[in-house]
């Protein structure tokens, strides 16, 4: 068996170098990726709540003023003055641009 040269002990240090390095920069790759999957899905879960609040508080609003033709009205005024798309004034009965 012969004795290696520390050159060749250099040489096999700096190979172990930067393989561990290599696998280093994979991993930190995969986990950057693991957080941006588990952060898109926290993301998701908090769009669907939000959306499902609105259409909670719409609900409660529209049972609010059903029987009621008052507030029913002052519900039509803010609605007039808060929705600028036609296909959502549509929606309310309110006048839009074509018409």
């Amino acid at each position: 068996m012969t004795k290696k040269t520390q050159e060749e002990r250099l040489q096999e240090l700096e190979e172990k170098r930067l393989e561990i390095e290599r696998k280093a920069k994979e991993e930190k790759s995969q986990i950057a990726k693991a957080k941006r999957r588990i952060q898109g899905a926290i993301q998701k879960q908090q769009r669907k709540d939000e959306t499902r609040k609105k259409i909670l508080v719409g609900s409660m609003y529209m049972d609010f003023v059903k029987n009621d033709p008052e507030k029913k009205a002052a519900m039509q005024r803010r609605m007039d003055k808060f929705l600028t798309r036609d296909s959502d004034r549509k929606l309310f009965d309110l006048t839009t641009e074509e018409t």
